[in-house]
């Protein structure tokens, strides 16, 4: 593949030259044919300043500013140590091999290389890693991940050691509803699957297909990210979790209105559960038909199902893209039932954090021992009156975690870790 790449090339966008202002995004898209047909035709041509531009490092007089600052040796001297003798280098030094010798990323910065990880087209990636490759100098690449991965390390030592001394291991207590369910794994050989079939009403479905896509990477980032710390992983649940995502009928949405009563997403959903009937509705993401996705996994649950919406597609997406801030619809199946008596208010649906559809209430509808109208009750105590917890203190706490940080210490997820015996 050779040509101009698209104006708003994602990967592009994500350099950190471009987030800081020292290059134009417009700029750099339009000179990379031409940095990239002088690598091809002979390396040595380009200048230190293209291959600064290409690499997305520093030039050079930050980057000197920025050794200078934590370091007494030399640039090649540095490099040099990553690969043969990192534990002499303080972790001020491997920090700044790690950011290629740049000052640390902010916040918005992470979350905006993150977003162009995930949003990235492979075939310009591809091309433009190509002809990274050709410019490094020798062992630079290589430097730049062994110190990455020496950081990582390092990190993750002073976090067991700083828990340790809380007086708790890491591993998270496993609730009773996992135990449950794996337990059901083990001896029922039908169920294939645990999760939720999602469906997109109409207003989602205008969303573009990146979009959608993004949408759908970050979602199951998240839900990754719990599964590792909430001990799903611990039993293997993460190997048979599934969220499937259909298109609704193209005239249904989901409406909040008070006394709305969504019975044709109510009917949707149903349709879906009984092979016997035909499913009319768009194609989505997948294309196989609904009833072929849904046979091939028992195992969805019944009682429950989801709604996306252009809102949980907006929290999702938000930038900085704080874990707690993100919330999924999920609709109670079988509402109302004749001769219930519901809590006060309750319509049959309620805002769930999107981690918690992998945790605690997923537990709560599958073992059915709370009623979804006390879990919406539940969800009053937590930012936005999304369900976040059943435990009082659990339910008012909200934190800036993200997918790229995981649960911080004062995440539920992060205060449970810390309790686990």
């Amino acid at each position: 593949m050779s040509g101009p790449l698209p104006a708003g090339e994602p990967f592009l966008a994500s350099y950190l030259r471009v987030l800081r202002g020292i290059d134009s995004l417009p700029d750099l898209v339009e000179l990379f044919p031409t940095l990239e047909q002088k690598v091809l035709a002979a390396p040595s041509t380009l200048s230190e300043h293209e291959r600064r531009q290409l690499l997305d490092l520093a030039d050079a007089q930050d980057e000197v500013a920025n050794l200078q600052q934590v370091s007494s040796r030399a640039r090649a001297e540095l490099l040099s140590s990553v690969l043969s003798s990192p534990e002499i280098l303080t972790d001020d030094e491997i920090e700044l091999v790690k950011n290629r010798f740049w000052s640390p990323p902010t916040l918005n910065e992470v979350q905006q290389i993150f977003n162009g990880s995930l949003n990235r087209i492979q075939d310009f990636v591809d091309r433009i890693f190509a002809v990274r490759e050709a410019v490094y100098l020798p062992n630079e690449s290589r430097a730049f991940t062994l110190a990455s991965i020496e950081f990582t390390r390092r990190e993750k030592q002073r976090r067991d050691e700083k828990q340790s001394k809380l007086g708790g291991p890491n591993p998270p207590a496993i609730p009773a509803w996992m135990n449950s369910l794996s337990q059901r794994f083990s001896e029922e050989k039908m169920l294939k699957t645990w999760g939720y079939i999602a469906l997109l009403d109409s207003e989602a479905q205008t969303m573009s297909a990146d979009r959608r896509d993004l949408f759908m990477s970050k979602t199951q980032a998240i839900f990754t990210q719990t599964m590792l710390n909430n001990g799903a992983r611990s039993k293997l649940l993460n190997k048979t979790w599934k969220i499937s995502f259909i298109n609704a009928p193209s005239t249904v949405s989901a409406s909040l209105e008070p006394n709305a009563d969504n019975s044709e997403l109510r009917d949707a959903f149903r349709t879906l559960l009984d092979p016997n009937k035909e499913y009319n509705a768009p194609q989505g993401p997948d294309p196989r038909s609904p009833h072929d996705i849904l046979q091939k996994r028992k195992g969805y649950l019944s009682n429950t199902f989801l709604v996306i919406n252009k809102t949980c597609i907006d929290s999702v997406l938000a930038s900085p893209g704080y874990s707690d801030d993100m919330r999924i619809l999920a609709f109670e199946a079988d509402f109302p039932q004749p001769g219930r008596t519901y809590v006060e208010g309750y319509q049959g649906w309620t805002w769930v954090r999107l981690e918690q559809l992998v945790d605690a209430f997923y537990g709560a509808r599958m073992d059915e021992e709370l009623g979804m109208d006390e879990i919406w009750k539940a969800a009053e105590r937590s930012k936005n009156e999304v369900f976040a917890s059943l435990d009082a203190e659990e339910a008012g706490i909200w934190t800036t975690s993200t997918s790229m940080t995981g649960p911080l210490p004062g995440s539920i997820l992060g205060k449970r870790r810390r309790r686990a015996p």
